[in-house]
């Protein structure tokens, strides 16, 4: 059984020693990519969540207007979870859209 005989133990050796990790971690290139993936993670999150907003205010969204949705920036976003209140049909949701 081959799977059985290969273990990686817990304390494997990292590819790179510690100390050149933390100062990978302080270079500027890290922390802009780091803050970036932090942003697109809020952004994804928040794309979900008004998804749901929809999906329960509105039923079933079609996956054309959700690709839209999908492609709205930040400040978009935050405009549509405040509107999205006000929504009573698919309707007012296409005309916020367009």
């Amino acid at each position: 059984m081959l799977h059985n005989s290969y273990q990686v133990s817990k304390r494997a050796t990292p590819l790179l020693p510690n100390h050149y990790l933390s100062d990978l971690r302080e270079t500027k290139v890290y922390q802009e990519a780091l803050e970036e993936g932090r942003e697109e993670g809020g952004l994804s999150a928040k794309k979900s969540l008004i998804l749901r907003q929809l999906n329960l205010k509105l039923g079933s969204i079609p996956l054309k207007v959700e690709q839209k949705i999908k492609q709205l920036n930040p400040n978009q976003l935050d405009n549509l979870a405040l509107a999205l209140l006000d929504f009573s049909d698919l309707e007012d949701l296409h005309q916020w859209l367009n």
